[in-house]
């Protein structure tokens, strides 16, 4: 009798929802790592078509149909152990695999009966968001618990979940919780397009909608449309795709009505039921400019995870696994690629605040804005994530996990196991960087010998990003200035982080590294806050220093407030570009890269540092100068017309 793990399941493929497509994405993969004469992958499913069962069988699964009176359900109940037990018989089950309380049940009552082991796969956390449904079972979460604790492995759909199994198993002290990573779905990305276009995926019954926050999402566009209508344009339009089969025009003229509403004109709105092709589903995803994923909790997100996978910018929920995931596991350089925001909701009437609508609104705008930057940053985490992130790994995860054998010799690359010096490595390999790389706080030292007479920088420095103390020290000034007397052409731009910029890179420093020989605090915030005194304080030692010469030198010696949140720090040295990717550790000790002369690349980080300038709030005679002097430095090509530069007296 040949060994099987059997997986129980409420449909093959996409249908009903991400805890099948989980199931069918892991089934087939490891059916490919595992030989069949050792170990048979069997998957149980209420009902199936022929066609679903060729693909299984070709993809080394063998698919099973329950009888006709299970084949409507998508919850299977104990009941039916009994018609499972028959269909594989021949086989000896030495796993059971179920999925929470949806099959999981079932895979321990199977156990029971028929003997092996069960493994159950936590998709949800009803603790945390049945509350915000109006009514639900009493029993459910205590039921989930139990059915965890009966499970001889826990597995979890990524660290949000991973915690959850964890607490609700703190009584077993012996309980394995594995955590999971999805693969990330194959699929090309496509160019940037030039008409705008949003897309969502959510119910809008009243039970669904106040966690899923699909009608948030139709009225943020709108609100988008209507505030910023020159930017995000006439045509622009949204798409959303889970209307209810039964209701799915009067859904659709229903949010049409919402959103005209909401805009003050007819926007185009897309609307349909879920694809059971995936393929059509993954197509029409990517076709797409922005996809919002604003859930209230979202276990994982496996819509967030394809539309990362579909090189789609992201607006994402912070209260969500996928965002969980890139923040731990990418750090600053993963958030800093997506569009994370933080949604109130409400339990009233409404399932959204004004206050939400507003905060959509701005980040579809802020996408808009970004452009090619947007599909860029998109294109970046997915590079990123695509070294680690394949369902052959997962399902490796998996076996390592069961101590199931596997027949194919793969290296083994987990993202659990991801470090900032692994990408470090992955960075320093690229085709846009020189090898050489140094930490941020030695590259100073190589830029005090540059400017050094006679000196090889001629035109400009410009220092884009973080406060540190190497740079705004009195020596440090003197040697800036003393570089400016020798070259009266050259200026000196310091373009230093305030408010939400040094608020966001405060919430990333570990407050128990920190030194305070400087003087400064081992606060964050207020640490943050000192160094922005500090830099602002540059002028007074400039005029105490150099008085003869004071005007002319502080004219030139430029102080830029960034006020976006960045991912990457910039040193410019005349027409050299070097690159300090923000890790989970201080930006004086992370790698400055160098990077090559690929012209494209120069000009996307270029565009990357104009972008971040370019904010109405931020607009002084300085930062206009400075974006000025890069578009024509670097981004002057073909058709783009170079900016005639200004000096101050002459902006005034």
């Amino acid at each position: 009798m040949r060994n099987s793990i059997i997986f129980i399941a409420t449909a093959w493929g996409v249908k009903h929802g991400g805890i099948n497509s989980f199931n069918y994405d892991l089934v087939i993969s490891l059916a490919s790592i595992i030989s069949s004469s050792l170990m048979k992958i069997i998957c149980i499913v209420p009902i199936a078509s022929e066609a679903e069962y060729k693909e299984a069988e070709d993809k080394g699964v063998l698919l099973k149909c329950l009888n006709s009176k299970f084949s409507n359900t998508t919850d299977l109940t104990e009941e039916i152990v009994p018609e499972i037990v028959k269909k594989i018989s021949g086989y000896k089950p030495t796993w059971w695999i179920g999925h929470d309380l949806k099959t999981g049940p079932v895979a321990l009552k199977a156990k029971q009966v028929s003997g092996g082991k069960c493994a159950i796969i936590h998709h949800m956390d009803y603790e945390s968001y049945l509350p915000y449904y109006d009514d639900y079972p009493s029993d459910l979460i205590s039921s989930q618990r139990q059915n965890l604790s009966k499970a001889d492995i826990v597995f979890a759909v990524g660290p949000k979940l991973a915690r959850s199994a964890t607490d609700k198993l703190r009584s077993e002290i012996n309980k394995k919780v594995i955590e999971l990573i999805p693969g990330l779905a194959p699929i090309e990305g496509l160019q940037e397009q030039n008409r705008f276009s949003a897309i969502i995926f959510g119910r809008l019954d009243p039970k669904q909608d106040r966690l899923k926050q699909a009608k948030l999402a139709v009225v943020g566009f709108g609100r988008a449309c209507r505030l910023y209508p020159k930017i995000i344009g006439k045509d622009a339009s949204i798409t959303i795709i889970g209307l209810n089969e039964d209701r799915q025009n009067e859904d659709r003229l229903l949010l049409k009505q919402i959103l005209d509403k909401e805009a003050g004109r007819a926007v185009p709105l897309h609307g349909w039921q879920y694809f059971e092709n995936r393929s059509a589903l993954l197509d029409c995803l990517r076709q797409h400019s922005v996809c919002l994923m604003l859930s209230l909790h979202e276990g994982f997100g496996l819509v967030g995870w394809e539309a990362i996978a579909a090189e789609v910018p992201l607006i994402i929920s912070t209260n969500t696994g996928v965002y969980d995931a890139i923040s731990k596991y990418l750090g600053g350089v993963g958030r800093g690629c997506i569009k994370p925001i933080s949604i109130l909701g409400a339990t009233g009437e409404s399932s959204y605040r004004d206050e939400d609508v507003d905060i959509v609104a701005n980040a579809l705008c802020d996408v808009k804005q970004q452009g090619s930057n947007a599909k860029n940053d998109s294109r970046v985490l997915k590079n990123l994530l695509e070294i680690f992130c394949t369902w052959k790994h997962t399902a490796i995860d998996f076996a390592k996990a069961c101590e199931i054998d596997i027949s194919i010799d793969i290296a083994h690359k987990s993202l659990a196991n991801l470090t900032p010096e692994l990408l470090i490595e992955a960075f320093k390999k690229g085709s846009d960087v020189v090898e050489e790389a140094s930490r941020r706080k030695d590259y100073f030292s190589h830029i005090w010998r540059r400017l050094s007479p006679p000196s090889d920088v001629k035109k400009h420095l410009i220092l884009f990003g973080g406060v540190s103390q190497l740079l705004c020290t009195n020596d440090s000034t003197k040697r800036f200035c003393k570089w400016l007397s020798e070259n009266i052409s050259a200026e000196l731009f310091f373009c230093y982080e305030v408010d939400e910029a040094a608020s966001a890179r405060a919430k990333r420093l570990n407050e128990d590294t920190l030194e305070t020989d400087s003087g400064l605090s081992d606060r964050a915030f207020e640490r943050m806050f000192q160094k922005q005194k500090i830099v602002e304080s540059i002028p007074e030692i400039i005029i105490k220093e150099f008085p003869d010469n004071a005007d002319i030198l502080i004219k030139r010696f430029h102080l830029v407030k960034i006020r976006k949140p960045l991912s990457t720090y910039v040193i410019i040295v005349d027409n050299e570009i070097y690159l300090t990717p923000l890790f989970e550790k201080r930006a004086s000790e992370s790698l400055s890269f160098a990077l090559s002369t690929k012209p494209s690349m120069n000009r996307e980080v270029i565009r990357s540092v104009v972008y971040h300038l370019e904010n109405k709030e931020n607009e002084t005679i300085h930062t206009k100068m400075l974006t000025k002097k890069l578009r024509n430095e670097f981004l002057v090509e073909n058709n783009e017309t170079a900016i005639v530069g200004l000096s101050i007296d002459e902006a005034k």
